[in-house]
């Protein structure tokens, strides 16, 4: 459900994008561009903006150019790519990231480029401990057994 949300969310703002990449001259005719080389990938947008590698360890990449063959770099070790559109891409981070900024790269045909935005890792959140996960689980079990025990008792005479 979160990877369609966020695919619907990157869609608009490639959209977006691609509506604002077509400007225009002080006589009204279109402006002359310098265009990237075809094949370059490059990424106008990265999604979350600030990332807890525990809880969310993908990134979405919006962009240009991006395959499943497009190679990514967070702070230049490399992350795997999930799944790619030609627009968009997945991809999970590279484990042991510590908190801080990471300059983002992506490669691909022997082209490459940075990401105007760095990728921020927030504090990784601590995973939950043992004893945390007991007494959750016997405070539900203690939970069920009031339920069990405050339900009305019916008898055949109170029929």
């Amino acid at each position: 459900m979160r990877t369609i949300s966020r695919l619907i969310g990157a869609f608009a703002a490639a959209l977006c994008l691609g509506a604002m990449a077509h400007p225009v001259s002080a006589a009204g005719a279109p402006a002359a561009t310098a265009l990237p080389p075809a094949g370059v990938p490059r990424v106008f947008q990265i999604t979350p903006a600030r990332i807890d590698p525990v809880t969310e360890p993908n990134i979405m990449l919006v962009g240009q150019n991006l395959t499943t063959t497009t190679q990514v770099l967070v702070g230049g070790r490399p992350a795997v790519t999930v799944e790619a559109t030609g627009s968009t891409l997945l991809a999970r981070l590279p484990e042991g990231l510590a908190s801080g900024s990471y300059p983002l790269q992506v490669v691909a045909n022997g082209a490459s480029s940075l990401a105007a935005d760095p990728v921020v890792i927030d504090q990784a959140s601590p995973a939950p401990s043992r004893s945390t996960m007991l007494a959750g689980g016997g405070l539900g079990a203690l939970f069920l057994l009031v339920l069990r025990l405050a339900r009305p008792r019916r008898y055949a005479w109170s029929r």
